[in-house]
């Protein structure tokens, strides 16, 4: 990735549960992960929902769309932004779904771009078919630059971009800049 940003001791790097309770389930790992970063030098801000759980997510709906209100503070896209899509340990039903629900929300209709994350452990249900294969079918005919198969968050590297930070995505060239 060119022009990516560097974090540096003194910086603030927020931590947020808007899915799995992956820090109640996993206490050992995320409390050596913060020390890790703490010894470092960076500050750690921890959303509502970090060490909490109900049942197989982090909160309730409410709870945690306004955990991620609260970190992006501005969800709503807008004409010309670049979705990022990313997921792991989900099934082709599941994702058709999702993206489904983008496409009658008019997401796709507001959008330059798309950049879809490598889906770790994907369950194609026996159909073949990648989260690609699905999203492509879901758009029909719209046609939008797009990067698939990314090397970002669940997978390894696990590479992270910031949310809402402006990026220059080449479709053409397979590269995704860090503006």
């Amino acid at each position: 990735m060119n022009n990516a940003i560097k974090l540096k001791a003194g910086d603030s790097i927020g931590i947020f549960s808007p899915s799995s309770p992956i820090t109640y389930t996993c206490p050992k790992r995320f409390i050596r992960a913060k020390k890790y970063l703490q010894d470092r030098g960076f500050n750690i801000i921890e959303g509502k929902l970090t060490g909490k759980h109900d049942f197989y997510r982090s909160g309730t709906i409410k709870e945690r769309a306004d955990e991620l209100n609260s970190l992006i503070r501005n969800p709503e896209i807008k004409k010309g932004d670049i979705l990022f899509i990313e997921d792991s340990l989900k099934d082709s039903a599941t994702i058709e779904r999702s993206f489904s629900l983008l496409k009658v929300n008019g997401v796709f209709d507001k959008i330059s771009g798309i950049i879809l994350g490598k889906h770790e452990l994907f369950d194609d249900l026996g159909t073949g078919r990648r989260p690609y294969d699905i999203l492509l079918e879901v758009m029909e005919n719209k046609k939008l630059p797009f990067l698939a198969d990314f090397d970002c968050c669940h997978t390894h590297p696990m590479i992270t971009i910031p949310i809402g930070c402006q990026v220059e995505l080449d479709a053409t060239n397979k590269k995704v800049s860090i503006l």
